[in-house]
């Protein structure tokens, strides 16, 4: 079963809320400064600036909480976030995988 349930961003450049739908659909903002794309299939997110970005893919349930709220979280001082349970904090998917950072 595939973890994803929305493979979506927001450019805070240029305000656009950018969604990827199905496999190899690259979504790129107005601006060019953010893209998604992957769909449901896999996440792959590009920026220029993490600053410039609000990562809005949402996953399925966490195995360790049962938790439904999967986020990438980008910390303070960091230039890579991780995929976390915002219940638990364990980085991990319905699929008990680790999943790779969006920009990878």
């Amino acid at each position: 079963m595939n973890s994803i349930k929305r493979n979506a961003a927001k450019c805070l450049k240029c305000g656009d809320v950018v969604e990827s739908k199905f496999t190899h659909d690259f979504q790129p903002c107005s601006c060019g400064a953010i893209f998604v794309d992957g769909g449901l299939s896999y996440c792959r997110i590009g920026y220029e600036d993490r600053t410039l970005i609000e990562v809005l893919t949402k996953y399925h349930t966490c195995v360790a909480c049962d938790n439904e709220s999967i986020e990438y979280l980008l910390p303070e001082g960091y230039i890579h976030g991780q995929w976390m349970c915002v219940e638990c904090n364990e980085p991990r998917t319905s699929g008990g995988a680790l999943l790779p950072d969006p920009e990878d």
